[in-house]
């Protein structure tokens, strides 16, 4: 493909920062000729006649460590996108694929669809509270998924975290309730929950909890409205929940006890038809990066009641994030999401219990009328 700047990372160990261009013999040709036009710097442009059909670039570079008198050939893999200029020539825009997680992720997605620390969708009736993954060996953990109907879909509000004899809970609209308190914090800023050792931090939608410095081997990421993923750094035979699919006993779905509010319906059954309607706006995550997304975007509606726009986002993000987690980017356009970022923000803060914006470059007087000026 034409156009491609490359750009080359200085790694531990590795003396140099630039390819060995000046140094190759078989580059003596492109010397000559940079010498003799006086040409300073060289774009290097390369072509696969259109047979990049996974639409990325793999690029092996020299590493050599000086220290250990090693030389080892390592790849950058770039995921590209781009109009098509010519017979088989393409404009790319490379960019460097993200460091994927050292963990195993569960996604816990909308309407009961679960893909689990070991890669299998599973679909459950969930209402109320229920364990999706938890350590009762020491230290102990738990995270408890909380459920109910938002915009007629069965949805995450909430996600309680036990640590220790520690807990608090993060919940729609990106709240964080600490010893039955709001608990303040600034988006793009990292805030530790206290005696816990949990580091809070807001950051391109997503809240994240991080609990491995306080010695719990998980991450949470909560998008504020209806999913969430959680990243699992260790593996016992202690753990159990959703996320493992091991139920045990009488429990139904792994769903707590007396956890409801009042008058709230929590009957729950062990058996749940899944959706077989075809739905044509849930097969642009037929290629997402694992095999529950798509299934989740079916349930939304089972051939019924289409998404709305905003879940139909939820469910963008949700792949981003997911193939982000695995080392993969997503190219493109999300589907279904307002251009202006500061819009999602007040709609999934709005979604949630009355609080203070707390956004960068989201000024509240742009984005809420004078006559809401009392509304979160």
């Amino acid at each position: 493909s034409s156009g491609i700047n490359a750009e080359w990372p200085l790694r531990p160990g590795n003396k140099y920062n630039t390819p060995n261009f000046e140094g190759n013999k078989q580059c003596e040709d492109w010397r000559n000729l940079m010498k003799k036009n006086k040409i300073a710097v060289a774009q290097f442009s390369l072509t696969d006649n259109n047979k990049n059909t996974l639409s990325q670039l793999q690029i092996k570079h020299r590493y050599i460590n000086v220290d250990t008198a090693t030389t080892t050939y390592e790849p950058i893999t770039y995921f590209t996108t781009g109009p098509t200029s010519g017979p088989g020539v393409e404009n790319l825009e490379a960019t460097e694929a993200p460091v994927a997680s050292t963990g195993d992720i569960c996604s816990v997605y909308p309407n009961g669809v679960i893909d689990t620390f070991n890669k299998e969708s599973h679909l459950y009736d969930l209402k109320c509270y229920h364990v999706l993954a938890a350590s009762f060996a020491a230290p102990t953990w738990f995270i408890y998924g909380a459920y109910d109907n938002h915009d007629g879909k069965k949805s995450c509000r909430a996600m309680a975290i036990y640590v220790g004899s520690k807990a608090f809970e993060i919940s729609r609209g990106w709240l964080i309730n600490y010893n039955g308190q709001m608990y303040k914090y600034q988006e793009g800023t990292e805030v530790e929950i206290p005696e816990t050792g949990c580091v809070i931090s807001l950051n391109n939608l997503h809240l994240t909890v991080d609990c491995r410095p306080g010695g719990f081997p998980f991450v949470v990421t909560y998008d504020g409205y209806m999913l969430a993923h959680i990243e699992l750094f260790e593996r016992s035979t202690s753990q159990i929940g959703l996320c493992f699919q091991n139920s045990r006993g009488r429990r139904i779905n792994w769903q707590i006890q007396n956890q409801g509010t009042k008058g709230e319906d929590c009957t729950i059954s062990s058996v749940i038809s899944q959706c077989e309607e075809e739905a044509d706006h849930c097969l642009q995550f037929s290629n997402s990066c694992d095999g529950s997304l798509e299934r989740a975007c079916k349930e939304l509606s089972c051939g019924k009641v289409a998404p709305t726009k905003e879940q139909m986002c939820s469910l963008s993000h949700a792949r981003k994030r997911k193939c982000n987690l695995l080392g993969q980017n997503i190219p493109g356009p999300l589907s279904e999401c307002e251009d202006d970022v500061c819009l999602r923000k007040y709609f999934i803060l709005g979604a949630g219990c009355p609080q203070d914006p707390f956004f960068i470059g989201c000024p509240r007087e742009k984005y809420l009328a004078p006559e809401n000026d009392n509304a979160p």
